[in-house]
């Protein structure tokens, strides 16, 4: 099990990057979307969720240690929430960065993660914690796709289990390899109770979030 000394509060900071993508990469058009990573301090540990697309966004990486008083070596753990690359591509430069992290996902995308950044990772599953946060194995959208929740904050990182553009909404169906097993795991972190939420794409939910999954889950 992944556990560590902590105090009873996380605070979280966001680093956000706009992706641009011109026609012909995803289809006839050109695509825009944002991504977020994630630094969860306690006390003087930090962990950051997901490293977003590439070197070029390690600056905004920086920035939100700055923000939470940190830097990379306060980095204990990298958890990787799946192994779409807006997630993992900045992890080969990060983990030179912070080498003394302990860099985790979920055992079902694993070898995707070691084979498309060349960065031996570890996996992590629903009997461990990673500094307090619960890890919570949401298949579907990628076999390993995980979610973390913090208790005492009542916050669930959602990764890309939903996300939250002008409203909550499911994952797109193209980058989702299997839709059963994705509403499934859908409905039944919906069930679980929870006050904030943090998706990957979009805005935070500050309040009444698991109601808000229950209600997408039934559209």
């Amino acid at each position: 099990m992944l556990t560590t000394h902590h105090p009873p509060v996380a605070q979280f900071f966001s680093a956000r990057a706009d992706i641009h993508l011109p026609a012909d990469v995803l289809g006839p058009s050109p695509v825009t979307f944002d991504v977020r990573a994630f630094v969860v301090r306690r006390d003087v540990d930090v962990v950051l969720v997901d490293t977003l697309a590439g070197p070029r966004h390690i600056d905004l990486i920086e920035a939100a240690l700055a923000a939470a008083d940190a830097d990379f070596s306060a980095v204990r753990y990298i958890v990787l929430t799946h192994h779409h690359p807006d997630h993992t591509g900045g992890l080969a430069e990060i983990a030179r960065r912070a080498p003394q992290a302990q860099i985790v996902c979920g055992a079902g995308d694993l070898a995707a993660i070691a084979g498309s950044t060349g960065v031996r990772v570890d996996a992590i599953g629903p009997a461990d914690t990673v500094m307090g946060l619960e890890v919570i194995d949401t298949p579907g959208h990628t076999p390993g796709h995980i979610c973390l929740f913090d208790a005492p904050s009542s916050t669930m990182l959602l990764g890309d289990l939903a996300g939250n553009r002008g409203g909550l909404e499911r994952a797109p169906a193209s980058f989702t390899a299997d839709p059963v097993q994705y509403e499934f795991t859908l409905r039944s972190l919906a069930e679980r109770q929870f006050t904030r939420a943090l998706p990957s794409h979009g805005d935070a939910i500050p309040d009444n979030a698991s109601n808000l999954l229950v209600q997408l889950s039934l559209r």
